[in-house]
């Protein structure tokens, strides 16, 4: 059995998962009675330093519950990992259904099989005002499953949101959803929506606070882009376009945008754009945070590459991503062009074509 001193000395040390771990493996070890008295309050007191990311649910303690325990442990879980799980709807009704979890800031659902029921579980969970990050990718939620999450009030300090793949087509309900003023985080990628839904979301006032927006894989085009654009309002770090309907005048609307100062991610890859989308990035003026750049699977050039790098358009810029482009780079090119974009990035750069 191990003691309230061992306990102590793990928490008392650098946080780490595996300090974690075997917290939460002495946690099982304590009398029921000592849990909620004594052992449960000291470490929550002692885990207030410690990142909620790493205060996760032990997989035997989700199992247990799953099962019918009710387990006193709950209150130090600020975080819930169930992805690739394969749950249904109803056994997250049967984990969510308790007011044990009240401190849960942090769910990932990822890679079930929740569905719109999921999401009907989720907007009517009695413990869960306090979650920030809410992830939901490859759970099949549809439309239906959106808007009924949408209409939830028990979410005031959501802060990520994740819906990657989930059988979207329109972003009905989420203008008025009660949680998007405070997002910082958002993810629709690999879904169906249209530029003309995405540009309805993007235009929605209550959105000042996006950091990082996430819509590779979706139908936005330049038309939601120029919703994007007409904002002065966010102060977006990153932008994931790839694989989507922008073209190259959608492109250089964010090269031309007030807002890309505070850009320090773009992803562009596959789109169809060439060097004078790249060119209007170079000469935009605004882009000076910009340190990381992919125009992967475009058709932009190893001679525009070079010559952007080289200019010092992007004083910040350290990672370019650039493979497969649409003129390839063949044989002993490859390493001069490599050697000439890392030699023009400066130190610590990071190069691949």
């Amino acid at each position: 059995m191990t003691t309230f001193g061992e306990l102590r000395s793990h928490l008392q040390g650098e946080p780490t998962a595996k300090r974690w771990t075997i917290a939460c493996a002495a946690l099982d070890g304590f009398p029921e009675d000592a849990l909620d008295d004594q052992i449960i309050p000291y470490v929550n007191g002692a885990a207030k330093r410690w990142p909620d990311a790493l205060r996760v649910a032990p997989e035997s303690w989700v199992r247990r519950t799953l099962d019918g325990a009710h387990l006193a442990f709950w209150p130090v879980v600020r975080a819930i990992d169930l992805s690739y799980n394969y749950l249904d709807a109803r056994e997250v009704l049967r984990l969510l259904n308790s007011e044990r979890l009240a401190e849960v800031t942090i769910l990932n659902l990822d890679s079930n099989r929740i569905g719109p029921k999921g999401c009907e579980a989720l907007a009517r969970a009695p413990g869960l005002s306090r979650l920030r990050e809410l992830r939901l990718s490859f759970n099949g939620i549809g439309d239906g499953g959106l808007q009924t999450l949408c209409g939830a009030r028990d979410f005031p300090q959501l802060d990520v949101l994740d819906l990657e793949n989930n059988d979207l087509r329109t972003c009905k309900g989420m203008p008025k959803a009660s949680f998007l003023g405070g997002l910082t985080e958002l993810s629709l990628a690999h879904n169906h929506i249209s530029g003309r839904w995405l540009a309805a979301l993007l235009t929605t006032p209550s959105a000042p606070t996006w950091r990082r927006i996430d819509l590779a894989h979706t139908r936005v085009n330049d038309l939601a882009i120029d919703a994007l654009c007409g904002r002065d309002d966010l102060e977006l770090e990153s932008l994931d376009l790839s694989c989507s309907a922008v073209t190259s005048a959608g492109v250089t609307m964010i090269a031309q945008w007030v807002g890309a100062a505070t850009l320090k991610n773009l992803r562009l890859e596959s789109l169809n754009i060439g060097d004078a989308a790249l060119m209007a990035l170079a000469d935009s003026g605004h882009l000076t945070e910009l340190e990381t750049l992919n125009v992967s699977r475009t058709d932009v050039t190893a001679e525009a590459l070079i010559r952007v790098a080289s200019s010092g358009a992007l004083p910040r810029l350290k990672k370019l991503r650039a493979r497969r482009l649409g003129v390839p780079v063949e044989g002993l090119q490859v390493a001069s062009t490599w050697q000439a974009l890392l030699s023009a990035l400066g130190e610590g750069a990071s190069v691949t074509i």
